[in-house]
């Protein structure tokens, strides 16, 4: 039966290093362009497929079977990451044309980033999908509450989980978030 210990032990910034960031960090590790600039548009296409198939074959969790998947999966990345920074798809192949910003490498960088923050995502939620039930959550509430309780602001009546049965899964990842922030922190001062 799921427990809150396990779902905190799940949540953890290095449970989530281990399975999801560290995997895609070796994964763009692993991709070698020849140049850190691309000649023209059909080259750029070439490298945003072939850097959205490298990333499919290296284990990444989605379906590349066609090359347009391939493209399609590094393009959206790509026009979400520069639309972030208040660029767009023109921007991000002038970056490949002229090697500003990164160049190639900025570019795959920026697709791995956002790959990766996805994916980083879907496992929350699939972790969360083991807490679904309402027994499995008052039992988790009550665990965590026993075990960290003295830790949360005075306002959470742990005596009453049925009142955070709704807050559930913002409760406990802002705690596991919290906490990871907390160790980061930490962890940068020595």
């Amino acid at each position: 039966m799921p427990s809150a210990r396990d779902l905190l032990a799940r949540l953890d910034r290095r449970t989530i290093a281990q399975k999801i960031e560290t995997p895609f960090a070796l994964a763009r590790a692993r991709f070698h362009w020849p140049q850190n600039t691309v000649q023209d548009y059909d080259e750029f296409m070439r490298l945003l497929t072939d850097y959205g198939r490298h990333l499919c074959v290296s284990g990444m969790g989605w379906d590349c079977a066609s090359e347009h998947m391939a493209f399609a999966t590094a393009e959206e990345a790509l026009v979400r990451a520069y639309r972030e920074r208040n660029g767009d798809y023109l921007t991000a192949i002038s970056d490949a044309l002229k090697g500003t910003n990164g160049g190639v490498r900025g570019i795959l960088d920026a697709i791995t980033e956002v790959i990766k923050r996805d994916n980083v995502e879907k496992y929350i939620n699939y972790v969360f999908t083991d807490y679904v039930d309402y027994p499995v959550v008052i039992q988790t509430l009550c665990e965590f509450f026993a075990a960290h309780g003295h830790e949360l602001p005075s306002v959470v009546d742990t005596r009453n989980p049925e009142r955070y049965v709704r807050y559930f899964k913002k409760l406990m990842r802002s705690f596991a978030e919290g906490r990871n922030d907390i160790i980061m922190h930490l962890e940068a001062q020595d």
